[in-house]
């Protein structure tokens, strides 16, 4: 149990973890907390963070345009996230919701791991719940609900450099469901990055323009080479999205 409440820095509103193992678990709360600078609720450059049981890390949120409402997962510093149960919801980025990625920011070379629990009702510029460019692996749980301006209601995938690799996110089980966006309502896949669907379920996203559950983004020229972004289907199922133009 117990809650940490409030809170407002730079980085990590709430909690800042410095190479670390965090555990939040229980019936703990962390809840709305302010960055300036990112991570709303919880800041991550290095380490792992669990969160477990019936926790919630909930209502974080950033000024200005920046990124990662309720959680920040610091770019380079190969941190790590497992979701295996809790919610982590009403994250908002930016003043307006005018930033990235409202719940969850997950940088290069750091890793997002879902095995169960929620994250839900993120509301950001792009990437409503998660906006990524490292690596998500979903194995089950739920992502919900989010709310993006412009690209991926759930979760936006981007490619940060030439020089680091693109975002990828692979769906084993579990279920994204709910999210609107202008483009890619469950999911929108940036520059060269890669979503592969091998079980689980993409349902019932909006998009005011394109791409209802999944928009695919445009080719990039990369040191000379035209990349594609890329999406493999293999099991599971794509099903109920709408959009104006498909």
């Amino acid at each position: 149990g117990g809650k940490i409440s409030g809170g407002t820095a730079a980085y990590g509103g709430s909690l800042f973890s410095y190479d670390n193992d965090v555990t939040i678990g229980g019936t703990a709360i962390i809840e709305n907390g302010v960055a300036s600078s990112g991570g709303g609720s919880v800041y991550v450059f290095a380490g792992t963070i669990t969160v477990a049981d019936q926790a919630q890390i909930r209502g974080g949120s950033t000024t200005g345009t920046v990124s990662g409402g309720n959680i920040f997962l610091r770019w380079g510093s190969g941190a790590k996230m497992n979701v295996n149960g809790g919610t982590i919801s009403g994250g908002k980025a930016g003043a307006s919701a005018g930033g990235e990625c409202g719940n969850i920011y997950v940088g290069y070379q750091t890793t997002l791991t879902m095995n169960g629990g929620q994250i839900t009702g993120g509301q950001a510029k792009n990437g409503g719940n998660i906006g990524s460019y490292g690596v998500i692996v979903m194995n089950g749980g739920t992502i919900s609900n989010g709310v993006a301006a412009t690209y991926g209601g759930n979760v936006s995938l981007y490619m940060d450099t030439e020089t680091n690799p693109p975002a990828t996110l692979t769906i084993n089980g579990g279920t994204i469901t709910g999210g609107s966006a202008g483009y890619g309502g469950n999911i929108r896949l940036g520059k060269n990055c890669t979503v592969t669907i091998a079980g689980g379920t993409v349902s019932d996203g909006t998009a005011s323009t394109n791409g209802g559950n999944i928009f695919v983004g445009r080719a990039v020229t990369k040191n000379g080479t035209t990349c594609y972004c890329t999406l493999v289907l293999t099991s599971g199922s794509v099903t109920g999205g709408s959009a104006a133009n498909g």
